[in-house]
């Protein structure tokens, strides 16, 4: 099958705002993590760490309710931590979106 192409666009399908990842229940977290198929892989040489999501048309629906679980406890809990270390859970990187490929030997950008 033939890698799929990147949709930027399917970033405004998805909910905005700030979340404080560390104070948030750990099966919340499971759910966003598993649905926005999260890759964290770490550089030892570097020091580096890069991190990677998948967002697929039809994946919209559960990245969506995954997104908004979060930011709804986000809200619940907002007056015991305010924003001092809140950071934003939905940016496009400045390089472009990596289609969702299986690794190919590295990372790849497409301009």
């Amino acid at each position: 099958s033939a890698p799929a192409l990147p949709a930027p666009e399917l970033l405004d399908a998805l909910p905005l705002g700030t979340a404080e990842l560390a104070d948030a229940p750990v099966p919340v977290l499971h759910h966003l993590f598993e649905a926005f198929r999260l890759e964290l892989r770490y550089n030892k040489p570097t020091n580096a760490a890069t991190c990677r999501v998948t967002i697929l048309p039809e994946t919209l629906p559960d990245l969506r309710h995954a997104a908004t679980r979060l930011l709804q406890h986000q809200e619940v809990n907002e007056g015991d931590h305010g924003d001092a270390a809140s950071v934003p859970i939905c940016i496009a990187p400045p390089a472009g979106l990596e289609p969702a490929t299986p690794d190919l030997g590295g990372p790849r950008s497409v301009p």
